[in-house]
């Protein structure tokens, strides 16, 4: 899942790439897309959009848990993570980095 300024732009360059699998999210003014990330990762740790299932069970799903690797723009990592957990998917076994936030220099 890659969250960018112009799908269509980077669509060509993924194709080049030869990334088969990804998902382009073009980025909106308030992010918005973002909700749609929430959904795809909670769908992929066993859990829809309705929230947690059983507390017992906030990590894992059938066995699996749930890590990701988040890098990017420091705002949209953090609506990630708090949609997440607002959805009892646990994120405290997953790595971020933030490079880039408005305004910020040096983050690197």
């Amino acid at each position: 899942m890659l969250e960018v300024t112009s799908a269509t732009e980077m669509k060509s360059v993924a194709d080049r790439l030869g990334l088969e699998e990804v998902t382009l999210y073009q980025r909106t003014g308030e992010g918005e897309h973002l909700e749609e990330v929430v959904r795809k990762l909670a769908e992929s740790a066993g859990r829809g959009s309705e929230g947690p299932e059983d507390s017992d069970r906030t990590d894992q799903s059938e066995g699996r848990v749930s890590q990701w690797i988040f890098t990017g723009q420091a705002r949209s990592i953090q609506k990630v993570q708090k949609g997440l957990r607002g959805l009892g998917v646990e994120v405290r076994r997953s790595r971020m980095r933030a490079y880039w936030s408005p305004g910020k220099t040096g983050m690197d």
